[in-house]
């Protein structure tokens, strides 16, 4: 048995992991999860991995070029590095699930340290690992990050985990989404390998959000950078702070990313028929939106959701 831990902040990951299939624009199966996964109110039980750098909820994705969040798609997404990366030839996407041991115990005291008042008990997590993954067309290039998904006690939470991260040959994103992004986040690094060195916990190349319901955590403070082109700390500047030194840095304009204008309902998504099931809130009805992935190929997708 062969396990690996990057810098001491990525979680067991190897040998012991399910492995995507070697493709370039490859997923897992469906995945049934072994507890649910509360995304912001939607309730899933299962996901898709995506080679290209993201999970999925209601399907596989195969887009290699990522959308700029807030997207207002039809999609909800977790993206810790989306871009076009290609592990035919080399690299290893690899995922697991944990529902007992110490792994749950230090998920737990992890989530305690960023957010002390939750008293929270991690009771499910599931690991992603992408693992010296090339970019398309640059073998020689080597990224590895991780996602992890946490819940417990009706609270969620997603850990993004950046190893060493290759400079950017193409686009990039790396945050999440919702469906019309009533909830949203982009980790403002134009630099890819400056994600090794930022993080909004004071914990270099660690992003955590609470991603059951809109939380300031993701917010204000979420827009953090520990740098060292940068060293700034995570707590003491406000967004605003930070957005206006970034701007004079690097003339880039830094600004509130996750907007909370309306929330979800609590409910569960029954993926297999694309529909949500919830006992209350006010319905909208399905309705179906073409979108365009790789290749031009249209993709219909359906959707019927429900907003409080």
């Amino acid at each position: 048995m062969v396990l690996f831990s990057i810098a001491g902040i990525f979680y067991p990951y190897g040998d012991e992991d399910i492995k995507n299939p070697a493709d370039d624009f490859g997923s897992s199966p469906l995945i049934n999860l072994m507890q649910p996964f509360d995304f912001f109110g939607l309730v899933y039980n299962e996901l898709y991995v995506n080679n290209k750098g993201y999970l999925t909820f209601e399907g596989p994705f195969h887009q290699w070029y990522p959308n700029n969040f807030p997207a207002y798609s039809t999609r909800d997404i977790i993206a810790p590095l989306w871009t076009d990366i290609d592990i035919t030839h080399k690299g290893t996407i690899s995922y697991r699930q944990v529902t007992d041991g110490p792994l749950l115990n230090r998920a737990s005291r992890d989530i305690n340290q960023y957010y002390p008042n939750l008293n929270f008990s991690a009771s499910w997590a599931f690991i992603v690992t992408w693992d010296k993954v090339p970019y398309y067309g640059y073998r020689r290039t080597e990224s590895t990050f991780q996602v992890v998904l946490v819940s417990g006690k009706n609270m969620s939470f997603t850990l993004m985990h950046f190893g060493n991260i290759a400079p950017a040959i193409h686009p990039v994103t790396s945050g999440y989404d919702t469906s019309d992004s009533t909830d949203f986040f982009t980790i403002p690094v134009s630099d890819t390998t400056n994600l090794s060195y930022t993080s909004n916990v004071n914990v270099m190349g660690r992003w955590v959000f609470r991603t059951d319901t809109a939380s300031e955590h993701n917010g204000e403070i979420g827009i953090a950078q520990v740098s060292r082109v940068f060293n700034f700390a995570a707590f003491p500047l406000s967004s605003s702070e930070i957005g206006s030194m970034v701007m004079e840095e690097r003339g880039q304009i830094l600004s509130k990313q996750n907007v909370n204008v309306k929330h979800r309902v609590r409910c569960f998504v029954d993926v297999k028929r694309r529909e949500v099931v919830s006992g209350g809130g006010r319905g909208r009805d399905a309705e179906t939106t073409e979108e365009k992935p790789v290749g031009g190929r249209e993709q219909k997708l359906e959707r019927k959701e429900t907003r409080g």
